[in-house]
């Protein structure tokens, strides 16, 4: 055998084992592909024989059985008629400046006082959306979930118009509720807080994240009111005991599951049915390109199911959890910055990038969960100590502990108590947040004319923090 055949005789030899190779890795990544695709059938089985939703037709018939006689919807509807005729959106940017100024804040601090163009903005809204603000509290007072019509079968093209009027509406009930406390009409504060409370609470039916993050900002306008409210007004043992009924209405952990039930639920319908995306949209080309989103449902799942059941769990168990789940969703991400060879065999085999997509704004749930938790601590210790009274002022936090128990002084973000501070005209306790960085008690705001408060804004000590960086307060008298 001449040189020339040997050279002939080596390349067959080497595009076979390349051929066999080839066949291999088809075979590998066909039986991964298939133990991925069964794994995943399981998982969604189990969570139907648990009563989970899996399916579009699953969440329509779970919201619609929510239905009844004494539905508010059409009365909400009516009064969003009443407040769109009058142009009554005070959430509108261009609406809050004209009406406000561009002071760089919706409203000053708790503590401080609305400016005279400020209150005849109020004065004047109020006057012009009488009519709208007596519906919204007919509405609210029926107490009953709102079902609406909602297409489940479009999945992610859905339409929620009716969330931006919810919290329009929630908005302009806001500004009665202010402007009350401002004038001194307690009875009508009340009113208009519970208003606004239950404005909220009427979305809890609606299994959607969108909505529930909606929901828990409708709630933190409830608790700024009130934190106002207990500053400027005094409230008898009866009131307190009222305010703090309303606190119960607030979103918790439960709806957060609920939502993230429904998450799972679109996002394995779009998974089984890219086409739900819109053939414009970039995921569907992308999911056409893809061998299959097995491992990917798969995955998606996986870490669902950990999210969904974090809401098992307490405060700061559960934060410590996401800090984990998002280490490893690091780690996949960087998975994807290897070789070429590497990145190719990744997405054609371990490919989770709609997981990897989705799950940061899941885990961010409970962030917003843990600030409005702190939240509603904070504003029951402001209750208990308005209920002994103005000669009451906090030494320590342990002033509580007889009432409320330890439990409810705890910092959601720690698991240690909130820190109270005392200067000459305020007392401040609060949370240090998410970042788990001290600021002393700093949150921004303005006076009410666009500078920033030089009391009741700024640390009580050290210097200020960087822009971003404040801690949940919640100032008692």
């Amino acid at each position: 055998m001449d040189g020339q055949e040997r050279k002939v005789k080596l390349r067959w030899i080497i595009l076979g084992l390349i051929g066999a190779l080839l066949i291999a890795a088809g075979i590998f990544l066909y039986v991964q592909r298939e133990s991925s695709r069964a794994a995943g059938d399981r998982l969604v089985e189990q969570l139907r024989a648990q009563g989970n939703p899996t399916s579009l037709a699953d969440l329509a018939a779970a919201y619609n059985a929510n239905r009844s006689a004494s539905n508010p919807a059409p009365i909400y509807q009516a009064a969003f008629e009443l407040l769109e005729k009058t142009g009554g959106k005070p959430g509108d940017k261009k609406a809050q400046e004209r009406a406000f100024g561009k002071s760089g804040a919706y409203w000053p601090p708790p503590g401080a006082k609305f400016t005279a163009s400020q209150l005849d903005a109020m004065r004047e809204f109020v006057r012009t959306n009488q009519e709208a603000l007596a519906a919204l509290q007919a509405a609210a007072a029926q107490g009953g979930p709102v079902v609406l019509d909602l297409d489940f079968a479009a999945g992610p093209g859905m339409l929620l118009p009716h969330i931006a009027k919810f919290k329009n509406s929630a908005q302009g009930v806001e500004v009665a509720c202010l402007l009350a406390i401002s004038e001194g009409r307690k009875a009508d504060a009340i009113t208009h807080l519970t208003t606004l409370l239950r404005i909220q609470h009427a979305l809890r039916a609606e299994p959607i994240l969108v909505t529930y993050m909606v929901r828990l900002s409708m709630y933190d306008m409830g608790l700024g009111a009130l934190e106002r409210a207990l500053l400027h007004l005094e409230f008898s043992s009866t009131e307190v005991e009222q305010l703090e009924k309303l606190l119960d209405l607030g979103p918790d952990q439960s709806a957060l599951m609920n939502a993230l039930k429904a998450e799972r639920a679109f996002g394995l319908n779009i998974m089984d049915n890219p086409a739900l995306m819109g053939t414009g949209n970039p995921g569907f080309k992308y999911a056409q390109a893809l061998p299959s989103w097995d491992y990917d449902r798969l995955q998606y799942l996986i870490h669902l199911g950990g999210a969904v059941e974090l809401a098992t769990n307490s405060y700061p168990e559960v934060l410590t959890k996401v800090d984990e789940l998002e280490r490893q969703l690091a780690f996949r991400r960087g998975r994807y910055n290897g070789s070429p060879l590497k990145r190719a065999f990744f997405f054609l085999h371990r490919n989770s990038i709609l997981t990897d997509m989705l799950l940061p704004a899941l885990y961010g749930g409970y962030a917003r969960q843990g600030e409005i938790l702190a939240r509603t601590r904070l504003a029951r210790l402001a209750l208990e100590a308005e209920r002994r009274g103005p000669s009451f002022r906090p030494g320590a936090l342990s002033d509580f502990a007889d009432k409320l128990g330890s439990s409810a002084l705890m910092d959601p973000f720690t698991g240690k108590p909130f820190t109270l501070v005392q200067t000459n005209n305020m007392t401040l306790v609060y949370s240090i947040g998410r970042d788990l960085v001290d600021n002393g008690g700093y949150r921004p705001g303005t006076n009410g004319e666009g500078e920033e408060a030089k009391l009741r804004g700024e640390p009580v000590g050290g210097p200020r923090p960087p822009r971003g960086q404040s801690d949940i307060v919640f100032e008692i008298r």
